[in-house]
């Protein structure tokens, strides 16, 4: 890929082509009648363990839920809450369950961290985790008691952590395979890892791209089926000399990006200080504060956006450090496409952006900081310096596509699709250098485009069934679409067959018809189309540079007195007559030179002609 900039990239990340573009989402909430809003202008944004009256001063600072009450739901905290208008998901108990104020309850809390090592006070040492099974036990057992609300479940740091694991995890250190299982105890699933304020010796410590990982994890281990939210740290959290010393204000908003921008579907602040304890400490740090106000403003105002189905595998990012990434989503709502970016690194790097099928010049605005960039053909770039998040509206959508992304597989599978399986509103690409196999009737596409570009390839394989296309078929020029047994049609009239140079276009068995074959510009002769032997083609026109004809194949020319069929090139397996075609005769039905010259031999009776085809003087040659 090729921008335009007077820098070298030498980083090149993440190629991916066209997508459907959905609107909104269906809300994840919507199966429990009394869980947290459906509204897509709602976004979860929460904050761990605070006592009730504070809650108008989170409020203000952007904060819409709290997430567990210590030693409650009690009456009075769920009383106060309502006061407030602050949701709360809590511990499931008899006061939650039967209070008159537990409208106010959003969802049931499991354990927090029980994948951590748990301790045991009788014996004054660590033990082992809470089993998975017992989680999912207690799941069923909230669920029993209360269908009507999700139960949520908050994992700790092991979620991110390599190979060796976390060592807070004791006996099940290197058991990642716990963590499925977890998340089969809960509607909503959580994790916690705070790089900035870790102690210094563990695996996460400065390395704010692990929130990224642990939402990746988990969104991948619950099947991509539950929402995940994620903890973001904003305080010191300890004040100890084999720890972190926080975050700044920079690094808490990256991280807050980074979760999003990987998909976390709700972001959750740990706002206390633990040593010296201060359960506030976000609401006494006024910088932080004010950054957190910021973000979750900002947040708010982009739920519907947020909410809305992210256009996965969209795009293309190149950097001008391959050890500085910058990661990115891309989101379609009202008409307008949204790229979000975060700088993954604490470092300042350059990045390029490409979003295909966007119209050649056009500007986004760079969402909170009162500029824009240009976009050309697509591509724009941009600086990120020390962690950055630009966020960019550009008020345009993409055209609708699909994109193949697997070496070879079934045509219906939509797995091996990027944008899933093309319908009559995708156009459809087969250009990684795959096989798509077409062998089950009632596919179709908008389009299709095989190897449609300058060093693309790509094939397609008909063995049975059906594919109608709305638009043309075209076959790059290392491409090849092979029409065996099936049917290949327009959804509304005749098929135009494009082939570029160096293209094919081969019939395989069965008999066909589309109507013309023709190279992709419309005026250069290119590529080959070969009807392999025993096979039946009928077309309208033909501008071909190469037609190749087997034994006991036939090829069928319907026109009018308007309709030219052209072959540069005629090969008849068989005989190994080569022929450079000078014109073509309609009323002697066969192959044949201008002027009434005995026509052709025999070999060319393989090739038919039907009425009315005008004549085109060109060099003649016949060899063999």
């Amino acid at each position: 890929m090729c921008y335009s900039a007077d820098r070298a990239l030498v980083a090149f990340v993440v190629i991916v082509l066209l997508l459907p573009l959905p609107a909104v989402a269906d809300s994840p909430y919507a199966p429990w009648p009394a869980g947290p809003p459906t509204d897509p202008n709602w976004f979860p944004i929460g904050v761990w363990l605070q006592q009730p009256q504070y809650a108008p001063s989170y409020a203000a600072a952007g904060i819409n839920q709290y997430i567990g009450l210590w030693q409650g739901p009690t009456t009075p905290q769920l009383s106060t809450l309502t006061t407030h208008g602050m949701p709360v998901l809590c511990t499931q108990n008899t006061t939650g369950l039967t209070s008159p104020y537990n409208p106010i309850i959003h969802g049931w809390t499991q354990q927090d961290e029980p994948d951590n090592a748990q301790w045991d006070d009788a014996n004054g040492v660590y033990g082992p985790p809470v089993e998975p099974n017992v989680i999912i036990a207690r799941y069923d057992a909230m669920k029993a008691a209360d269908p009507n609300r999700p139960v949520f479940l908050n994992l700790g740091q092991g979620v991110v952590y390599g190979p060796a694991g976390y060592i807070g995890r004791g006996v099940r250190r290197t058991h990642f395979e716990d963590y499925p299982e977890y998340c089969k105890g809960a509607d909503i699933v959580s994790f916690d890892v705070y790089p900035y304020a870790t102690r210094l010796d563990l695996e996460p410590a400065g390395k704010p791209w692990y929130v990224a990982i642990g939402v990746d994890r988990l969104r991948e281990w619950t099947n991509y089926e539950k929402p995940v939210w994620c903890f973001i740290e904003c305080t010191e959290i300890r004040d100890a000399n084999d720890s972190g010393d926080g975050p700044t204000p920079r690094q808490t908003k990256a991280e807050a990006w980074m979760a999003l921008v990987h998909g976390a579907a709700g972001i959750e602040f740990f706002a206390h200080k633990i040593d010296p304890f201060d359960e506030r400490g976000l609401l006494h740090e006024p910088n932080m504060l004010a950054m957190v106000t910021a973000v979750n403003s900002q947040v708010q105002q982009l739920a519907p956006v947020l909410n809305s189905a992210t256009i996965e595998k969209y795009g293309a990012v190149a950097t001008s450090d391959a050890n500085i990434p910058v990661d990115f989503m891309v989101k379609q709502f009202d008409g307008n496409t949204y790229l979000f970016a975060v700088g993954m690194r604490d470092a300042n790097v350059w990045a390029a952006f490409s979003l295909p099928g966007l119209p050649d010049t056009l500007a986004a605005e760079v969402i909170g900081e009162s500029r824009t960039v240009t976009i050309t053909g697509g591509a724009f770039a941009d600086d990120f310096s020390m962690l950055d998040v630009h966020l960019y509206r550009i008020s345009t959508i993409p055209d609708p596509a699909t994109d193949w992304y697997v070496a070879a597989g079934n045509w219906s599978d939509g797995n091996s699709w990027n944008g899933g399986v093309p319908d009559s509103g995708k156009n459809a690409y087969v250009d990684n250098g795959g096989t798509a196999t077409i062998n089950q009737a009632g596919e179709v596409c908008a389009s299709l485009t095989v190897g449609g570009s300058a060093g693309q390839s790509g094939t397609v394989n008909m063995t049975a069934g059906g594919l109608t296309v709305g638009g043309s078929v075209k076959i790059g020029s290392a491409a090849t679409f092979n029409l065996g047994a099936g049917t290949l049609a327009h959804a509304d009239s005749n098929l135009n067959v494009d082939i570029a140079n160096d293209g094919l276009f081969r019939v395989t068995a069965g008999s066909h018809a589309v109507g013309s074959v023709i190279p992709v510009d419309g005026n250069i002769l290119a590529g080959t189309m070969q009807i392999e032997a025993n096979s039946s083609l009928s077309v309208s026109e033909i501008v071909q540079d190469t037609l190749t004809i087997g034994a006991g194949a036939t090829l069928t020319i319907r026109g009018s007195s308007d309709t030219v069929g052209l072959m540069d090139g005629l090969s008849i397996d068989g005989d190994d007559l080569q022929l450079y075609v000078e014109s073509l005769d309609s009323q002697s039905g066969v192959l044949g030179p201008a002027g009434g010259e005995t026509p052709i031999p025999e070999p060319c009776s393989a090739l038919t002609l039907l009425g009315g085809l005008a004549w085109l003087r060109r060099r003649r040659r016949l060899e063999g």
